[in-house]
């Protein structure tokens, strides 16, 4: 593990730590109906793997791998969507369901592009944190 990836991984961590934290009681929904703690997890989980996703893209481009740039930019747009995802089931917005709309449409877009590059380990854990974050916003 690189320390690129330990500190992203340990970003991913802190923040589900502190997600679940603010999120305590699940069953406290404020009137949205949503498990808003499984919810904001899957998000969570989505953005952490989303930005090591990017970087990974963007590292090939670099090197000349033009077939990398759908995939980052449908990662890109997922990891700031799933952003306003964890926030929005943080506070129990009553925007939430209204929100999952545009969610899932991102996170099945970029988990559509990074199975396309499934070989790279990025990529791949990529598209399924976005399965696993559209399975929540279907069971919402």
């Amino acid at each position: 593990m690189t320390r690129k990836e330990m500190l992203l991984a340990s970003g991913a961590a802190i923040a589900a730590y502190k997600t679940a934290g603010l999120l305590a009681d699940p069953k406290d929904n404020r009137g949205t109906g949503i498990p808003t703690l499984d919810l904001s997890l899957a998000a969570s989980v989505c953005v952490a793997n989303g930005e090591r996703c990017v970087d990974h893209c963007l590292d090939l481009l670099r090197n000349g791998d033009d077939s990398m740039g759908p995939c980052s930019k449908a990662a890109h747009d997922m990891v700031a969507i799933c952003r306003a995802m964890v926030t929005l089931a943080a506070s129990k917005s009553p925007m939430l369901k209204k929100y999952i709309v545009i969610c899932k449409e991102a996170c099945e877009t970029c988990a559509a592009e990074c199975e396309k590059h499934k070989m790279h380990d990025p990529c791949k854990r990529c598209a399924e944190s976005c399965r696993a974050c559209i399975a929540a916003m279907k069971a919402a």
